[in-house]
């Protein structure tokens, strides 16, 4: 949005519009973009975040190069836009080590996703802020 829309939202809008404009600015899960696709540089994050798959999605890349970012708000938007099919229905995130999950859930996934639909987090060491289960 540029400058003079937002000035024209925060000024005239009504207090929904601006509760939308202080989401769109301040929560992660609203604000987020990712970049556009480059594919001549295997780069293809846009169509990885908006592409449905049938399945495990999965992907490969570099150090720093916003794949588990991207594959926290991916999951964070599944969670948020689908309900489970029961009470039961689990969902996983893999990685090589346990401190990787955690690391990811406390830096990555948490952020996109609002504190009213964690309803607990049972730690598998609560010291290292590793988590073994979250409803």
């Amino acid at each position: 949005m540029r400058h003079d829309e937002l000035v024209a939202i925060a000024k005239y809008g009504t207090d929904e519009d601006r509760r939308l404009l202080h989401l769109y600015l301040t929560d992660p899960y609203y604000s987020f973009t990712p970049r556009a696709d480059a594919p001549e540089e295997f780069d293809e994050q846009t169509s990885f975040v908006n592409e449905s798959f049938a399945g495990i999605a999965c992907c490969i890349a570099g150090n720093a190069s916003g794949k588990s970012y991207s594959m926290a708000f991916k999951a964070a938007h599944f969670l948020r836009s689908t309900p489970p099919p029961t009470d039961l229905c689990k969902y996983f995130i893999a990685s090589q080590t346990l401190a990787m999950v955690g690391a990811l859930w406390q830096e990555k996934l948490s952020k996109f996703l609002p504190e009213s639909m964690i309803e607990s987090v049972s730690y598998f060491n609560s010291k290292e802020n590793h988590p073994r289960t979250v409803l």
